[in-house]
């Protein structure tokens, strides 16, 4: 509390934020671990007030889909940085209210064991709360699942990790297939380097919707820093590691949901993958070589780096992020380029045209590209009639292109639009799944999980490429 005096006297002055002094002094009243308390005195002692505030000025707001922020700060301590490991990775993620750490990160897991259990209490269900977590390759990942994982089992209930980093739908998809209540995935998707977050999931396998979001929040919320101190030492005794068995149940699945296996091998699909030294890699590729493509891996991406150093951004939607890939699939006269980012939740593709050159797709046109491969497909092999059933939907979003309500009308299927978001789709198959007995479509592709972009939608896009090269 040494430096509390001058924390006020700086509050006094303007040169910080009332609610800044307000939460400096409420975490230093909280017991924190010495390399903390010996933090925030270096900034102190520097003067570093508007590092200060950008750490203080508010609590990290746990939303709807979970809380995501810096783990490493603007100016890094002393103290944080220690003997940086791995690929540069600080000793602790910077300390702050404002920051995803150690300390908002436990908040984060007991609010959702707390909701969890109490959800299942209301619903009559004696089951002990169970937990499956995945990661992805950033800063601080291995090291907040499991300290995810140790929280929930201190609490009492059962947690799932993985054997290293794994992707978002497979998490999705895990939920389900263990039967699980919740699921986290530690991951900031395609920001910046130095964040990292913690995306929540019901036992739908869906990012958490109503009424579950509010009650998650209000938990969180309630949850006060003084009880964190005895979940930070990690004890791992408890908690499960899923070995290859979780791994080929994914693949198991993702393999049958290919409508027709053969085209690859017909066709010689040739194709350069990149992972942007991400998950996506990890299953992707085994179920691409598998279906019997030929996979070309861009080797300066392939390894997990969480500098993601050679991309300005790991976004497989930016041309840039995908360059490498296309420059392989020019020199060795490849036809499609597939990119997936840091949890391999969001897909670039690009093809070559007649010219020879690789031409990236919009997301438009790859949700537009699948929905007309699959609904072609299905009538092929006689699963939905030629004329079309009110009994198959697309489901979509407001937002995405108008083209897929006129490929549904066109092949007389039902068009369901949604609010923005993956959660809002997830919710819709959750109501329909069991009501719709012949096909159920989704603008990314089926249910094998509910996150967006499914696992198998890289392997009917290129089934759909591989269809039309064979034909013309």
């Amino acid at each position: 509390m040494s430096s509390l005096p001058a924390i006020q006297a700086a509050g006094q002055s303007g040169k910080i934020l009332p609610e800044t002094v307000k939460n400096l002094a409420t975490w230093l009243g909280a017991s924190l671990p010495a390399w903390a308390v010996e933090s925030i005195d270096e900034l102190v002692d520097k003067g570093a007030w508007d590092e200060l505030n950008n750490r203080f000025y508010r609590d990290l707001e746990f939303g709807t889909g979970g809380i995501r922020g810096r783990t490493i700060a603007h100016l890094p301590t002393t103290a944080e940085t220690g003997t940086p490991v791995g690929q540069g990775t600080p000793a602790h993620a910077a300390i702050g209210s404002n920051i995803l750490n150690d300390f908002t990160l436990t908040r984060a897991t007991i609010g959702l064991f707390r909701y969890t259990k109490k959800y299942l209490l209301e619903s009559g269900r004696a089951e002990v709360p169970s937990l499956v977590i995945a990661h992805d390759v950033r800063h601080f990942s291995r090291h907040f699942c499991e300290l995810a994982a140790s929280a929930w089992t201190k609490l009492g209930g059962n947690a799932y990790i993985f054997e290293g980093p794994r992707s978002t739908p497979q998490l999705s998809f895990s939920v389900r297939y263990l039967k699980a209540h919740a699921g986290v995935v530690i991951t900031a998707s395609h920001n910046p380097p130095h964040d990292n977050g913690f995306k929540a999931y019901f036992e739908d396998g869906a990012q958490v919707v109503a009424p579950h979001d509010k009650g998650i929040v209000n938990e969180v919320n309630a949850v006060p820093l003084t009880d964190l101190a005895a979940f930070l030492d990690k004890d791992l005794a408890r908690v499960v590691t899923l070995g290859r068995p979780a791994d080929d149940a994914y693949l198991g699945v993702a393999t049958k949901a290919a409508i027709d296996p053969s085209v690859f091998r017909k066709t010689k699909l040739k194709l350069a993958f990149t992972n942007i030294h991400g998950t996506g890699g990890v299953m992707s590729v085994p179920l691409l070589i598998d279906a019997g493509a030929e996979v070309h891996e861009v080797k300066e991406q392939s390894a997990f780096d969480a500098r993601f150093p050679t991309v300005k951004s790991p976004n497989p939607e930016n041309a840039e992020a995908l360059s490498l890939a296309m420059k392989l699939a020019e020199a060795e006269d490849l036809d499609v380029v597939l990119a997936t980012d840091p949890d391999c939740d969001r897909m670039g593709v690009s093809v070559r045209g007649t010219d020879g050159k690789q031409h990236l797709l919009t997301g438009n046109q790859i949700g537009a590209l699948l929905a007309e491969y699959r609904l072609t497909k299905l009538k092929e092999l006689g699963l939905i009639p030629a004329a079309g059933s009110d009994r198959v939907a697309i489901i979509k979003t407001f937002v995405t292109t108008s083209l897929q309500d006129a490929i549904g009308r066109g092949h007389g299927v039902k068009v369901i639009n949604t609010l923005t978001g993956f959660k809002w789709i997830a919710a819709k198959i959750k109501g329909y799944e069991d009501k719709l007995k012949e096909a159920l479509l989704v603008n990314e592709g089926i249910a094998l999980d509910y996150d967006k972009t499914p696992f198998d939608s890289r392997v009917k896009l290129l089934q759909e490429h591989s269809t039309f090269y064979a034909f013309g």
